[in-house]
């Protein structure tokens, strides 16, 4: 997960690449889209539950959300 112009860098080397936009960072926020730097890019802004939202993209992608949900709809001591 990145939100800033600096980690663009570390960005290029990981496997999923998710950007979490900031408001103040609109030019950066196009800048990412327009070049594809991004695999994914949260709806959430930084400190409104955008790790929250990657972290569930990130269960998606290795098909564990649903186990995930199901394990705290039953309080297993798995979750």
């Amino acid at each position: 997960m990145f939100d800033d112009v600096l980690d663009l860098s570390i960005a290029k080397e990981c496997g999923i690449r998710i950007f979490i936009p900031r408001k103040a960072n609109s030019l950066l926020n196009n800048y990412v889209a327009k070049n594809k730097l991004a695999d994914y890019m949260t709806g959430s802004s930084s400190g409104n539950y955008a790790v929250r939202e990657a972290s569930e993209v990130l269960m998606c992608c290795y098909g564990l959300f649903d186990q995930a949900v199901e394990q705290r709809v039953n309080y297993s001591e798995n979750y």
